[in-house]
């Protein structure tokens, strides 16, 4: 047995009590976060999987298995896709479990309900893109890529329309007008100029 003193790494005086809440289940829905742990782990079967720990914007940490290498092609499918998702939106190309460290992900979490000597927990269900529903909170300091819907709105161009027909379309078809249509001798001229004999 290894003995070791611990003065100057803990001070038992310095360390909050723990607080029940926070182990408590967190509920369903989708949170952010960051990866802060990511490891290349042999399951028992002999496949491969990314043990991951993500800390969630809330402080909360859940943790996730991506069976990349698995005898279950759907299971396997699914951690790759998982993958995926989560370089796709980072704009990074994972080569290395080192290259997730730090990336930001927007999680689904759900409940695993209890099972024998297992209590129930949370787990993450499925990857979600950030940039699906709106700009993903970020940490102060962090700053995120800008984009071209992050532009405001007066700095779009505004729409046109182009009176060249579309390649293989009627030359006399005109696009739907999407104002309220015009009225008198106007409106006549506008329906007939356009109608082939």
């Amino acid at each position: 047995m290894a003995f070791g003193n611990l003065t100057g790494i803990f001070n038992q005086a310095e360390v909050e009590p723990a607080d029940e809440r926070s182990f408590e289940l967190m509920r369903p829905g989708s949170y952010d976060g960051d990866i802060v742990k990511a490891d290349l782990r042999e399951s028992k079967k002999g496949g491969q999987f990314i043990a991951l720990e993500i800390k969630l914007d809330n402080g909360r940490h859940v943790f996730d298995n991506l069976n990349i290498v698995c005898a279950n092609e759907t299971a396997q499918r699914i951690a790759q896709q998982a993958l995926k998702t989560i370089g796709d939106t980072n704009s990074r190309v994972i080569e290395d479990t080192e290259d997730m460290i730090g990336l930001r992900v927007r999680a689904r979490i759900g409940i695993q309900e209890a099972s024998g000597e297992y209590d129930a927990r949370n787990v993450v269900k499925f990857y979600n893109n950030p940039n699906e529903q709106g700009p993903t909170p970020r940490p102060a300091g962090i700053a995120r890529p800008a984009t071209a819907s992050a532009r405001p709105a007066a700095a779009r161009p505004a729409p046109t329309r182009s009176s060249a027909p579309a390649s293989g379309g009627n030359r006399w078809m005109k696009p739907k007008q999407e104002t309220a249509p015009a009225t008198g001798e106007k409106a006549n001229a506008e329906l007939d100029d356009e109608i082939p004999y």
